[in-house]
């Protein structure tokens, strides 16, 4: 019954996903801010797009290399976890960021800050709640040091060696790789917008 219940939660949430992805891509696609697609903007976002996005998809990875096949049944507190209790969260804020600035478009960037604004909090409780109850004081200890999300550089630590499961390692990657298409089909979708060659509703900066 749990099973089928957590099976239940997780289509739940890649339906959610799927719909956000397209109402997304709809207002990506029909409406544009002519300001932010002006020279020399377009250049400054998308460079500083691709930064972010790259640090997403790539601390994502770095991340996964000490969670993967350890999440919940055991207390990772080393690498990016000695510093935030949440990198991956905290890189995949950064990639979001990244191509919402890259896409030149506000009403982009604010739906993917809304995004995760509400709806992470309550994923991150949830994690929370378990790992309360599986490792007790010792996540206690751990939370009352380590920040939830904000990272805390000066608390960084790392083992001298780690174990790496392949399977999730290799999925990180190819989130990794994805980041990046995603990010050159969205240059070359503001670039159209910026030539006109896309029919689009101009919005105001502000």
């Amino acid at each position: 019954m749990a099973g089928a219940q957590r099976i239940y939660r997780s289509q739940n949430r890649i339906l959610l996903s799927r719909i956000f992805a397209v109402l997304l891509l709809l207002v990506f696609l029909f409406t544009k801010s002519p300001e932010l697609l002006r020279f020399p903007t377009i250049i400054v976002l998308g460079l500083l797009g691709l930064l972010l996005a790259t640090l997403g998809a790539f601390g994502r990875v770095w991340s996964s290399v000490y969670i993967a096949g350890r999440k919940t049944n055991e207390l990772v507190d080393q690498g990016p976890y000695s510093i935030t209790r949440n990198p991956l969260y905290v890189f995949s804020l950064l990639g979001a960021v990244g191509l919402g600035l890259a896409s030149c478009n506000p009403v982009v960037l604010i739906l993917l800050l809304a995004l995760f604004i509400l709806y992470y909090p309550g994923v991150i409780s949830k994690e929370e709640a378990k790992l309360r109850r599986k490792h007790g004081d010792s996540f206690e200890e751990y939370m009352a040091t380590v920040p939830r999300i904000l990272p805390h550089f000066s608390l960084f630590r790392q083992p001298e060696q780690i174990t790496v499961n392949p399977k999730p390692i290799t999925r990180a990657f190819t989130d990794a790789i994805w980041f990046i298409v995603g990010y050159v089909a969205l240059r070359a979708l503001v670039w159209l917008h910026a030539f006109s060659f896309l029919p689009a509703l101009e919005l105001p900066l502000f």
